[in-house]
């Protein structure tokens, strides 16, 4: 009984341990400057919306404005990804648990990722116009009947 005690309280220790590391960690690569790619490749999103849908102004700065938003969040996400795999040492006593604890934590964050990209996309559909979204379902149906093309290629 004590050593089930024992390895519980082990457990909850090490989990707030890093809890507070993702979140430190979490906290500071969201305020380090992005140097990937991903910037220039929403900004050409964001034109080819433009283009295609013929956005106003405004709701090109509400777009960005979600974008942004969204990417911080993706930043955290994937901030805790990182820390998953680093915390983890085969050599600790109760290492199956510990992974069986961040597979739990990996699970909620790609649920929360899931649902914040879902989020974004209904976000974005809901600032456009009855045309737009017409237009928007016309290229999303021609995108998707090309795909199905060239898999059965």
């Amino acid at each position: 009984m004590k050593s089930i005690l024992k390895h519980s309280k082990h457990t909850v220790l090490i989990g707030t341990l890093t809890v507070g590391l993702l979140t430190v960690s979490a906290a500071s690569f969201a305020d380090a400057p992005c140097k990937t790619k991903q910037i220039p490749l929403n900004k050409h999103k964001i034109a080819t919306m433009t283009k295609r849908l013929d956005l106003s102004p405004e709701q090109v700065a509400q777009i960005k404005a979600l974008r942004k938003s969204y990417r911080l969040e993706k930043k955290e996400y994937a901030a805790a990804q990182v820390q998953y795999k680093r915390l983890l040492n085969p050599a600790d006593g109760n290492y199956m648990s510990l992974v069986q604890a961040q597979a739990d934590q990996a699970a909620e964050k790609a649920r929360q990722h899931l649902l914040a990209k879902g989020q974004l996309k209904a976000d974005v559909y809901a600032l456009l116009t009855p045309e737009q979204k017409n237009k928007s379902q016309k290229i999303r149906a021609k995108r998707l009947a090309q795909s199905a093309i060239l898999k059965a290629h």
